[in-house]
C-alpha cells in the first residue's frame, strides 16, 4: 500500500511542477575582462604629471581594449581599491606611475619619460595605438611622444596638433 502512494506522490509532483510552467534558465553573459590593464597614479600638483596626463587621458579614450584605472593620489578617495591594493603592492613612491599588467607580468612606469613608453607595451600585448594627423601626414601617438623626447621637448599637451615636431 506504501508503494502506490509513494509513486502517486511522485506523479502529482510532477505534473503540478509541469503546471507551473517551464522554468528558464537566464544566462548571463560574464563580460570578457580586458587581457591588459592600466592603472595611472598621478596629483594634479604634480608639474610632470601635467606633461603627461594628456596622453594618458587620449589613450584612454581611444585605446578600449585596455583597463584603465586612473587614481589621484591626492585624493585616494576617487581612487579604486584595486588601484590602491596595487600602489601598496609596488611600493608606490612618486608620480606620475603607470603600472602595466599584461597576463602574468607586472611592469612599473615610473616618471614621465617612462610612462609616455606605454604605448610600445601596447604594442607587445597585439594592442595597436591611435593614430594623429598633421597635415596629410599621420603617425601613431607613440611616435609623437618618442620624437618629442628626442628633441628634448615636453609631450604634446593636446593631440588635435597645430604643430609637428616631425616635420624639418
Amino acid at each position: 500500500m506504501r508503494l502506490p502512494i509513494i509513486v502517486l506522490s511522485a506523479l502529482l509532483v510532477i505534473t503540478v511542477s509541469g503546471c507551473l510552467g517551464q522554468i528558464n534558465e537566464k544566462t548571463t553573459p560574464v563580460e570578457k575582462k580586458a587581457e591588459v590593464k592600466v592603472f595611472f597614479y598621478f596629483s594634479p600638483n604634480c608639474p610632470n604629471c601635467a606633461k603627461i596626463e594628456p596622453y594618458m587621458y587620449f589613450i584612454k579614450s581611444k585605446v578600449k581594449q585596455v583597463d584603465f584605472d586612473f587614481c589621484d593620489i591626492s585624493n585616494s578617495s576617487t581612487c579604486t581599491n584595486e588601484s590602491l591594493w596595487v600602489a601598496r603592492h609596488i611600493g608606490l613612491i612618486g608620480v606620475p606611475t603607470a603600472v602595466f599588467m599584461y597576463k602574468n607580468n607586472v611592469t612599473v612606469l615610473v616618471g614621465w619619460r617612462d610612462v609616455g613608453k606605454l604605448g610600445s607595451y601596447f604594442a607587445r600585448a597585439g594592442i595597436g595605438v591611435p593614430d594623429i594627423s598633421y597635415g596629410n601626414e599621420s603617425y601613431n601617438v607613440q611616435e609623437c611622444i618618442e620624437c618629442h623626447n628626442e628633441k628634448g621637448i615636453s609631450p604634446p599637451s593636446t593631440y588635435n596638433c597645430t604643430y609637428c615636431c616631425h616635420t624639418p
